[in-house]
């Protein structure tokens, strides 16, 4: 009777252990699978961990957005939020070929014309403050510019006043001299102000010059104490960040399957139009400040969403369920979407530059993040090679 006792608690012992010992491995299993999506955490350049609020890295977006991401060789960071929660924030490729060194959630890059958005909002703030308006006449400010009284401040917001292009790829420019190139390809107009929608970096130029007017302070000055860091951005700057900061990606360009790192584009000449690094966490940072009340008020941020010409805003593509901006430089790529009800965000920050396969991308993973059906997307590859 004792040996069958025996018997019996050593099977229910090793039973016990098996459990235990499955519990385990499930528990480790766990852990390096968050580990995975999650990229061994989220650091500031600084070295402190955030604590940043994420939701189940096995949920079908997160899973699938990953495997797509890979399956198409992104090179970059993303982060996706979906209802509030990060479901996605990881890097994917080299930050820099020569060093071998992989693009991770802290990563920085040069963001182009998403900083555009920063000198939208700028401009109204100081709208709020009563320093100006957007009905303001450019004649206010500088009055010797061609057809400085057709032009207003809401034509260079909403890219309507007519100024063509110029070329950017010049040498190093002082303000002065980056207003005077301005001024000598406006003397003709493409357009009467208002009317017809024409991109052109040089209206937010002519922005962010009005902006240092009237604040006296720098456009960069001003940007970082109004902007970054009410908004917490502090791996955000302007200029050659690749000359004092180890955290910013190298920057390449793709032709016929060769890979090289292109000449930079000087960023006197992209003043308040792309001349700004960041990175994908930072930006989310911006995104949930500019729509939950802390950098602008909620009437100010209808008029920066309101659809003018082209379904373009102050800064922001204006789309049936979301805003987004997007913009390329030699070298790096980005694009960021705030969903209409303010719950998704998508950041997509690369340093390939090659925005109309970015944008592909986008679109894929914006269906994604609508709806949790869609494992057949995994497999659209658009060969981002690198």
């Amino acid at each position: 009777m004792q040996t069958s006792c025996r018997k019996h608690d050593k099977r229910k012992m090793k039973k016990r252990n098996l459990s235990i010992f499955i519990m385990v491995l499930l528990i480790i299993g766990l852990l390096y699978h968050t580990n995975s999506f999650m990229d061994h955490g989220i650091h500031h350049s600084k070295g402190e961990i955030l604590n940043i609020p994420v939701a189940s890295p096995q949920t079908p977006t997160s899973h699938h957005i990953d495997l797509y991401l890979k399956n198409n060789h992104f090179s970059g960071t993303a982060l996706i939020v979906k209802d509030g929660k990060i479901v996605l924030h990881k890097g994917y490729g080299l930050s820099n070929r020569a060093k071998k060194s992989n693009n991770g959630p802290n990563t920085q890059y040069y963001i182009a014309s998403l900083t555009k958005a920063f000198v939208s909002t700028a401009i109204i703030q100081l709208e709020e403050q009563g320093k100006l308006t957007s009905e303001d006449r450019l004649s206010k400010y500088f009055p010797e510019f061609p057809h400085a009284n057709e032009i207003k401040i809401k034509h260079l917001l909403s890219q309507t006043s007519g100024i063509p292009r110029r070329n950017e790829n010049g040498e190093e420019l002082t303000k002065h001299e980056l207003m005077k190139d301005i001024s000598r390809h406006a003397k003709t107009l493409h357009s009467k102000p208002g009317e017809t929608w024409e991109y052109t970096d040089s209206n937010y130029s002519i922005l962010g010059v009005i902006i240092e007017k009237v604040s006296r302070m720098s456009l960069h000055e001003y940007i970082t104490k109004f902007i970054f860091n009410p908004s917490g951005m502090e791996q955000s700057g302007f200029g050659d960040a690749d000359k004092n900061d180890s955290y910013i990606s190298a920057g390449y360009q793709r032709r016929f399957n060769f890979m090289y790192s292109p000449s930079k584009t000087h960023f006197s000449q992209l003043l308040g139009s792309g001349d700004s690094y960041s990175t994908a966490y930072d930006l989310y940072k911006f995104d949930q400040a500019l729509t939950t009340g802390k950098l602008v008020s909620p009437y100010s941020l209808k008029k920066l969403f309101m659809p003018y010409k082209n379904s373009y805003g102050y800064g922001w593509y204006i789309h049936q369920r979301n805003y987004t901006i997007h913009g390329h430089i030699p070298g790096w790529s980005a694009i960021n979407s705030i969903s209409k009800d303010g719950k998704d965000f998508i950041i997509l920050l690369s340093n390939l530059q090659s925005l109309s396969e970015l944008k592909k991308m986008y679109v894929e993973i914006e269906k994604g993040v609508g709806n949790e059906n869609f494992t057949a997307f995994t497999h659209y590859k658009i060969f981002m090679n690198f």
